[in-house]
């Protein structure tokens, strides 16, 4: 697991995207494959609406403040990388209303998330247990104040029984 130290020192290192990508991973449990599914259709207000690909199990979170308006200026600089492209009569940059993209204007691979996060923990000096391992931190702080069954819709488990993978008690 991660610590609340391990977390902020992340945070402190990482480029704008990748921070949004740790606090969904934190805020609603996302895993790389969720990243790389969000796109801005999926984000209404303060709530973001997802279904987990690999479950098809819906769920609508709410957002931290601090991961919505890290969220809102991605769209804002967004906006303004779009504008200048036209500007150069360049029309071919989109992102296809993915949330996050790389320079080349393709939405991240999740392979490419982890890789990035892997060398994010390597530069900050965090031992790096992966991306994925931030889920497990959601999932284990939501079942210090929750119920299984809201744990496992927190989740988007299909079944009761997945969490318990997820869950650190140590």
């Amino acid at each position: 697991m991660y610590t609340q130290e391990d977390i902020n020192t992340l945070l402190q290192a990482a480029d704008l995207q990748m921070k949004v990508m740790i606090l969904l991973a934190l805020n609603c449990g996302f895993g790389p494959k969720d990243i790389h599914d969000l796109t801005w259709d999926d984000l209404n207000g303060e709530r973001v609406t997802l279904p987990r690909s690999k479950t098809s199990v819906c769920q609508t979170y709410l957002l931290w403040p601090e991961t919505k308006e890290l969220l809102d200026k991605i769209r804002q600089e967004r906006a303004a990388l779009i504008k200048r492209t036209l500007k150069r009569n360049v029309v071919d940059h989109n992102d296809n209303g993915h949330v996050f993209v790389t320079r080349f204007w393709r939405p991240w691979h999740k392979d490419a998330i982890s890789e990035e996060f892997r060398k994010l923990c390597k530069k900050a000096g965090v031992e790096c247990y992966g991306i994925y391992r931030l889920r497990h931190c959601a999932s284990t702080a939501v079942s210090m104040v929750a119920s299984p069954h809201v744990q496992r819709k927190f989740m988007r488990h299909s079944q009761l029984q997945q969490q318990v993978t997820y869950t650190n008690w140590s």
